[in-house]
């Protein structure tokens, strides 16, 4: 579902997706064109890896401690992400 509302439905993709070359440091365009969708994929293997990471623990509690390093680590990386600076309904 992620995968479709980026790069399909995505306003600021299509649009950085057409104009690749000579985007802004900085800009949104490339925020949402490359970093967003790179590090959104990161973050999503990174959660699957730390399942089959989770599941191999021997005993309940190293399953508890690898749980929280582990989905920690990935909620971090979604959380530092995350377009704060944007707001949630753009009102134009």
């Amino acid at each position: 579902m992620g995968v479709s509302l980026y790069m399909v439905f995505s306003p600021m993709t299509n649009v950085a997706l057409n104009v690749a070359e000579g985007l802004p440091a900085g800009s949104d365009l490339l925020f949402f064109g490359v970093y967003h969708g790179l590090i959104m994929t990161v973050a999503f293997i990174d959660v699957h890896v730390s399942a089959v990471i989770v599941r191999r623990g021997r005993s309940d509690a190293a399953k508890h401690r690898r749980s929280v390093v582990l989905y920690g680590q990935t909620l971090l990386i979604i959380i530092a992400t995350t377009p704060w600076w944007r707001p949630l309904f753009p009102t134009h």
